[in-house]
């Protein structure tokens, strides 16, 4: 894993697509913004409790989490995407939702522990979602399958996440607008390395 795509490629790779279509992706990101609201919404204009707003805020992170990576994964096997790929996905809608609750409690717990730990577990288990969208697997064989891909490819996976993170707070700054280009663009660079990762993997 000495090869330097988990950087230079793969950023190459995520803005050349997001260049082909900037227009699906910039919607994109404005419906994933309006359906991330709906909590929020729910919360300070119709009074809803902390409990409905967190179940339901947990649900559509869910979805946009799953359809965000199916979308991204036609795009790299050279399909359209769709908006439609936001829809839910009921066959492994549960599996996604434990497994992401689980993760979170995982990366938390590693927090606990001073910063490092937790960071690490989120870099080791961070494809457990693309693993489970793309081959199905359960929570457990997701998790397992994740740590044996980022072997020996932590730190780059790291530092590319370092690189993302303030290229997305880059975006922000911008008035909030050219986050709707970097989101895309990590979206897109994080699936070339999943792919890759696959593959080396099944080497």
């Amino acid at each position: 894993m000495k090869e330097k795509f988990l950087k230079k490629k793969a950023l190459t790779y995520g803005w050349e697509r997001v260049k082909e279509r900037p227009v699906f992706f910039v919607i994109l990101m404005v419906v994933v913004s309006l359906l991330q609201y709906i909590p929020t919404y729910m919360d300070e204009q119709m009074g809803a409790s902390p409990w409905t707003v967190s179940i339901l805020a947990l649900i559509i992170h869910t979805l946009v989490g799953m359809g965000m990576i199916r979308i991204s994964l036609k795009i790299y096997e050279g399909g359209e995407g769709d908006y439609r790929d936001l829809l839910p996905q009921n066959e492994i809608f549960f599996t996604y939702l434990l497994a992401t609750i689980v993760y979170g409690i995982v990366v938390f717990i590693g927090g606990l522990f001073l910063i490092v730990p937790g960071i690490v577990v989120g870099v080791i288990f961070c494809f457990y979602g693309y693993l489970i969208v793309d081959k199905k697997l359960g929570i457990k064989e997701a998790f397992y399958e994740s740590k044996r891909m980022t072997r020996g490819a932590k730190m780059d996976i790291f530092l590319l996440g370092l690189i993302l993170w303030g290229l997305n707070i880059l975006g922000a700054l911008l008035l909030l607008v050219g986050i709707l280009v970097t989101l895309p663009i990590s979206l897109m660079t994080m699936t070339y390395v999943y792919k890759k990762l696959c593959i080396k993997a099944e080497a």
